[in-house]
């Protein structure tokens, strides 16, 4: 089956698979700066970090706006543990490393995806 889309379509989604593709190894950068961190004992907020075993970005949204422009970033942490965890204090400290490395206003909303039900 083929599909026939417009130039302006196709620019839309090659850029926002750019998008993606580039916020992603940001979270992965950043990730593993946290990681670190733990491992060095310079941060405090460690006890979920062992739990995630990858986070992936699903969409990358830009809000427009002359005063308060923002980009929404979409992610699923995928962890593996025997019950649901919150990881509301680790996006918190995701989204301000985020944004003290880029400068860039960013807000992550999360979803959480059990790898230990899925075997």
């Amino acid at each position: 089956m083929k599909y026939i889309i417009t130039e302006s379509q196709y620019k839309t989604i090659v850029e926002s698979n750019k998008r993606v593709e580039v916020f992603q190894e940001l979270i992965n950068n950043e990730f593993k700066q946290i990681q670190d961190m733990c491992e060095d004992g310079d941060y405090a907020h460690c006890d979920s970090i062992p739990s995630i075993e990858y986070i992936t970005v699903t969409d990358a949204e830009t809000i427009p706006s002359e005063h308060n422009p923002k980009i929404i970033l979409k992610i699923n942490i995928m962890y593996n543990f025997m019950r649901y965890r919150d990881y509301s204090d680790f996006i918190y400290e995701l989204q301000y490393f985020i944004r003290k490395s880029t400068g860039l206003p960013i807000d992550i909303q999360y979803d959480v995806v059990n790898l230990e039900t899925k075997q």
